[in-house]
């Protein structure tokens, strides 16, 4: 996808390392294996599960959040705005895809 190159390139380009996958079992798999200071995942991926279309992102913060008793810095990047309260209400922090500055700034802020 595109997008997902160009801000794994911004992101490099600010210095951040970034591990990339492209599915929801290698993104749990990287996250049993290496615990990382924070998640950047892309909302709009959407998973089936038996009913409506849930968010892929969504699911993961969920299996991740337990691997790590809830601490975990957790940020969802989505065109969906109908995403932002759902993440709010979890303590995720939502950007709006394309916004690089936001991203940047946050992950900055961590360090």
């Amino acid at each position: 996808d595109q997008w997902q190159r160009r801000v794994r390139r911004y992101l490099q380009d600010a210095g951040f390392e970034v591990v990339q996958t492209d599915n929801l079992q290698d993104a749990l798999g990287h996250a049993q294996r290496q615990e990382f200071r924070v998640y950047v995942v892309d909302g709009d991926f959407p998973l089936r599960r038996g009913g409506p279309e849930v968010s892929a992102g969504l699911m993961l913060y969920e299996r991740i959040r337990h691997l790590r008793d809830g601490k975990l810095n957790y940020v969802i990047l989505s065109g969906d705005t109908s995403l932002e309260t759902e993440c709010e209400g979890l303590g995720i922090r939502f950007i709006r895809k394309g916004d690089y500055e936001s991203i940047t700034a946050y992950l900055k802020s961590l360090q």
